[in-house]
Parts: structure tokens; C-alpha cells; sequence
């Protein structure tokens, strides 16, 4: 049986909840979803609920606004053979941009450069499986991602390739020597655009 749990993201006062299912090695992930509200007409808003896996939240959606087979409503993640796949770091939610040619598993997620964020169209039953799988059996750490250089600087940034721990660790020394949250970052070969949540103000390090 599926059971959900509310993990809370955000700011205070910006706060915002999102609706898990925890996976277990060897469990069928399909089981641990379920729409939002199984209630509402098919829309691009009517989401699975997303799972907890380690140390990472896993987005596995399917639908009319999703990279899915078929590109339309059903009720239930069994009526699909092909999902949208995206990866967030359980302590805070925010993105996580795998390094694509470091597994096979991760073949399919964007990483262009200068992406802030990063999704797989169209991974079949078995991959999602396989990256469930793979995403519970290695820690954090195991997990090589793209991203933005270790340390806040003045000089001008380097696009680099670095494992999750490192992205959390280079946000929170951001934070602290700017005294500014993220809501993005946004990266360049020689530039590194940090975005602020509030009103949209940015600083660029150029």
C-alpha cells in the first residue's frame, strides 16, 4: 500500500509541502505513486506524488504536459511504459544535474550548459527501476553531478563536474558570505549567475 507523507521546503512564509511515498530496494516504484487528487480532470497540473529515496526525492510523472508514453491522462502509473524523470536532494529540494555520461542510467538527463535544472523524457519501466535502485544503494556522494564551482568567488567561474555533497556545500557558502537565498543558479564557461528568490535581483560574477 502507498503511503504518503508531507515533507515541508522553503522559507518561512514561502513555505511550500510535497506529498511522498519512501522507496524500498526491490519494490515496484509504480506502486508508490498515485495522482494528486485522483479526482480532478486530466491536467499538466494533476502530478504523481514524487519518492523518497536516500538521500534524494525523485519526480516520476507521466501525462498530457509530460515525456511520457503516451503523451495523455490515465489514472494510474501502469497505463505507461515511459516517464519523466527529474531528481531533487531530499534536504531541501533543489535540483540535482547528473553527470550524464557517468552512468548508463543517466543517459537521458539534460545537461547543456548553463542548465539549472535537469530532466529525462521518455525512460522506460526498467531504467526508472534501475535509477531507484541505484539512487538507494549509493550515498550522496556517489552520485556525480554538474554544477557550480565548490567555493564563492570573485574571479571569473569554470563549469566544473562535482558530486551532490559539493553543490549543497558551494549554496550554503553562498548563502552565508552573501547573506542572499537561491532559487536558482545559473552557470556559464566564465560566468556564474546567482539568482535571488526575492523580487527576482540577481548577482552576476563576471
Amino acid at each position: 500500500m502507498n503511503i504518503l507523507r508531507q515533507l515541508t521546503f522553503g522559507k518561512p512564509g514561502d513555505e511550500y509541502t510535497v506529498n511522498v511515498s519512501e522507496f524500498k530496494p526491490g519494490v515496484d516504484f509504480r506502486t508508490l505513486m498515485q495522482r494528486e487528487d485522483p479526482a480532478r480532470v486530466a491536467s499538466f497540473g494533476n502530478f504523481f506524488n514524487q519518492i523518497l529515496v536516500g538521500d534524494f526525492i525523485v519526480s516520476i510523472q507521466a501525462g498530457e504536459g509530460n515525456y511520457s508514453t503516451p503523451r495523455e491522462f490515465h489514472p494510474t502509473p501502469f497505463d505507461y511504459t515511459e516517464f519523466e524523470v527529474a531528481i531533487f536532494l531530499a534536504e531541501n529540494h533543489s535540483w540535482v544535474i547528473p553527470d550524464n555520461s557517468s552512468h548508463e542510467l543517466f543517459r537521458g538527463f539534460e545537461n547543456w550548459e548553463g542548465a539549472t535544472t535537469s530532466v529525462a523524457g521518455w525512460v522506460d519501466v526498467e531504467t526508472v527501476q534501475g535509477i531507484l535502485e541505484f539512487l538507494a544503494a549509493n550515498p550522496i556522494s556517489e552520485l556525480p553531478t554538474r554544477a557550480l564551482p565548490p567555493a564563492p568567488t570573485d574571479e571569473p567561474g569554470e563549469m566544473v563536474w562535482l558530486t551532490a555533497d559539493q553543490i549543497r556545500d558551494a549554496i550554503q557558502a553562498y548563502v552565508k558570505k552573501f547573506g542572499r537565498n537561491l532559487n536558482s543558479v545559473t552557470l556559464h564557461y566564465g560566468e556564474a549567475s546567482f539568482r535571488q528568490d526575492a523580487f527576482g535581483a540577481s548577482v552576476e560574477l563576471d
